[in-house]
């Protein structure tokens, strides 16, 4: 499905559209759908780390078969929140990144846009070298999210959590309702596993639009081995940036089809919630 890019609203209306997440190093392709469709992009820094999770580690693909690269944290414990987290010494920590990105180029570097990928992995390398870099996972996925702002030319903002007031964690519901109430957004974007977890009966009175992202990889299968889901590395050294966006798009909604289609239903009235896959078959 091509989805068409249209200019919807006039500069005096313009929908601002928020999302979180926690760190992620080298995430899957849906996390860059998610930060596509934003205006604003909150960093859940207070979030509590979970190790081995996708916060951790995550799939390129060596001899057809998933593998992990597990980013060396020092000493992580399920009482540090992301904010609190750091990688080991500055010399262990450098050792490991230049023997990943030798890994990572033995595997890609045949690939027709491997390119791209080696473009990506230098930068990190350069950021990792500079004084800018504070030996934290944070700083790598803030860095991670200006790349794709000046890749893209995007304006979208990047907030840190532990900069927004009054923000509440009693619960992921209450937690992600604190984001709203900071910022006051037009639509709000939840993630993938949002169903399992957040409580829709716990936020009768925001005016925001809830919208679940349920991002489709299938396309993104046919590029791969395994039936894991892989680093967006993976893809991107297969595709390079042009196509890897076409493919992103082909399967999951736009942020002006997003828009439309919240106007044209009537979705941004009070606390509706919608998914992916409801967007397309209301607007087809």
């Amino acid at each position: 499905m091509k989805l068409v890019i249209l200019n919807l609203f006039p500069k005096s209306r313009v929908m601002h559209v928020l999302t979180a997440h926690q760190i992620s190093l080298f995430p899957w392709p849906g996390l860059i759908h998610k930060f596509l469709l934003c205006d604003e992009f909150i960093i859940m820094d207070k979030s509590q780390f979970r190790a081995r999770s996708f916060m951790h580690r995550s799939h390129i693909e060596i001899n057809k078969s998933p593998f992990w690269i597990t980013w060396p944290i020092y000493n992580p414990t399920k009482l540090q929140s992301i904010s609190e987290l750091s990688f080991s010494n500055p010399d262990l920590f450098n050792a490991w990144i230049k023997k990943t990105y030798t890994q990572i180029r033995h595997r890609y570097s045949k690939c027709q846009h491997w390119s791209d990928t080696a473009t990506y992995l230098d930068d990190l390398l350069q950021f990792c070298g500079s004084a800018h870099f504070d030996n934290t996972p944070l700083s790598v996925f803030i860095h991670f999210l200006a790349y794709l702002k000046k890749r893209f030319q995007l304006s979208t903002k990047i907030t840190l959590e532990s900069e927004l007031n009054n923000l509440c964690t009693e619960s992921p519901t209450l937690h992600l309702i604190s984001h709203i109430n900071c910022t006051d957004p037009d639509i709000y974007l939840l993630g993938n596993n949002a169903r399992s977890y957040f409580d829709f009966s716990l936020c009768p009175t925001i005016k925001t639009s809830l919208y679940i992202q349920s991002f489709n990889y299938d396309r993104f299968l046919s590029f791969q081995s395994t039936p894991k889901i892989l680093s967006f590395l993976h893809s991107l050294s297969y595709l390079g940036w042009d196509q890897f966006i076409r493919v992103l798009f082909d399967d999951n909604v736009s942020k002006s089809f997003l828009i439309r289609s919240m106007s044209m239903n009537n979705y941004g009235v009070g606390n509706s919630f919608y998914e992916s896959h409801d967007m397309f078959a209301s607007c087809l």
